[in-house]
């Protein structure tokens, strides 16, 4: 049990994370299916960013066993470059679900970063589907900072981790940010989001 608070203009963006304790901060009613916390739980933060409470669960079937099993492996070189890779395998009645995915990153020089990663999932409820994501950020003077990304996920990609409703989206945009005297930052940022489902953009 968690409650998680996310970037109202990026959903993808976990801003906070607080784990919940049973008792000390909630207790349940498995007769009646429900949870009661011990104090409130806004659906806003001061900033107007959505708050969600995540739950996992598990539950006990009368069919065959079925297991979860996957991995992760990552190789790091010189100066901050990677490359790993993550694999899940969801054993199922008819078929498996499965989820492959890469990622990567690299330093140019002392002030560019290139990243990108990409997953493609196949379930038997909805077929294939990917998602992939490329950013590049460059600090052409100490005080100036640039960035900017381009991600898309398919309708039918599928990963039972993600807590956000990004699927069926395309998202490019990009950031500014100069750091002035006394620590202050300021920042430009713009983006563009399509959204396949409803068919509109933002």
């Amino acid at each position: 049990m968690r409650i998680e608070t996310r970037d109202r203009y990026h959903s993808e963006r976990v801003i906070s994370t607080v784990e919940k304790i049973r008792y000390a901060d909630y207790s349940i009613d498995y007769n009646a299916g429900t949870l009661l916390f011990k104090e409130p739980v806004p659906s806003q933060d001061q900033n107007l960013n959505p708050v969600t409470i995540v739950v996992n669960y598990q539950s006990e079937g009368g069919g065959a066993e079925h297991y979860v099993y996957g991995g992760r492996v990552q190789v790091r070189g010189e100066r901050g470059s990677y490359l790993g890779g993550s694999a899940v395998v969801e054993e199922g009645s008819a078929r498996n679900n499965t989820l492959f995915g890469l990622d990567a990153g690299v330093k140019l020089g002392e002030r560019v970063t290139l990243k990108g990663e990409g997953a493609v999932s196949d379930t038997a409820e909805k077929g294939r589907g990917s998602a992939w994501k490329a950013e590049v950020s460059a600090r052409p003077l100490e005080t100036l900072e640039l960035g900017g990304y381009f991600r898309k996920v398919d309708l039918d990609f599928v990963n039972s981790s993600m807590t956000g409703n990004e699927t069926g989206t395309e998202k490019y945009g990009g950031r500014l940010d100069y750091l002035g005297l006394s620590d202050t930052r300021l920042f430009a940022e713009s983006f563009v989001q399509k959204e396949a489902l409803l068919g509109r953009t933002l």
